[in-house]
């Protein structure tokens, strides 16, 4: 086993860009609106789209589209997006569970416990 890692960075930010698709809503209004919220960078308009970039320390997927769905009470019931948002949050709360770990840690347990497993024979 090695010695746990003494660089360890924790960041301070997450960036993560991801596309909304909104469509027959006034996506001017909705920009400004989601634009002020904590934790958004930057708020772009494409054709029925919304490009949005946050800080995941601050705000995740799931915030935003509550947000989007109080804003223009857009269409969050379907299966597919549904799927597609848990998904996101899944993704997104792993991301954020790993980068509150110290670079390296993970590695370092993952061979406390291969060494343990080895003596026990389990």
């Amino acid at each position: 086993m090695g010695n746990v890692p003494t660089n360890c960075m924790i960041p301070d930010k997450i960036i993560k860009t991801r596309c909304l698709s909104i469509e027959n809503a006034d996506l001017e209004r909705i920009k400004s609106k989601i634009a002020q919220l904590n934790g958004i960078a930057s708020v772009t308009i494409a054709t029925n789209k919304l490009i949005v970039t946050y800080d995941l320390r601050q705000i995740n997927y799931q915030q935003i589209k509550k947000h989007l769905s109080e804003i223009a009470a857009i269409n969050t019931e379907s299966m597919l997006i549904k799927l597609r948002s848990s998904f996101i949050y899944f993704c997104e709360r792993n991301e954020i569970d790993h980068a509150n770990s110290p670079t390296g840690w993970g590695y370092y347990i993952q061979n406390v416990y291969l060494s343990l497993h080895k003596e026990n024979h389990y």
